[in-house]
């Protein structure tokens, strides 16, 4: 399981946007690239080191260090985390 350190030395994540972008290469993958794809559902899932999560888990872990059991979209937008 990635910790917080980990993603921020792999991944950048902007708060106002909600983008989340490469910061070093793997695999297909290239700095700069931005990541994610929408599921059919409409959340935003992104494959960090082969452990594949819901946009707003990575947010979390991120932001705060860890991820709650329960996350509320009280915009009710899935697509922005």
């Amino acid at each position: 399981m990635i910790d917080q350190d980990t993603l921020k030395q792999l991944v950048h994540y902007d708060p106002e946007t909600g983008v989340f972008t490469a910061l070093v290469r793997r695999a297909q993958v290239m700095p700069g690239d931005i990541l994610g794809s929408k599921r059919v559902d409409g959340y935003l899932q992104i494959r960090i080191n082969n452990e594949l999560k819901l946009a707003h888990r990575w947010v979390f872990l991120y932001m705060i260090g860890e991820v709650p059991n329960e996350i509320d979209h009280i915009n009710l937008d899935k697509s922005f985390q």
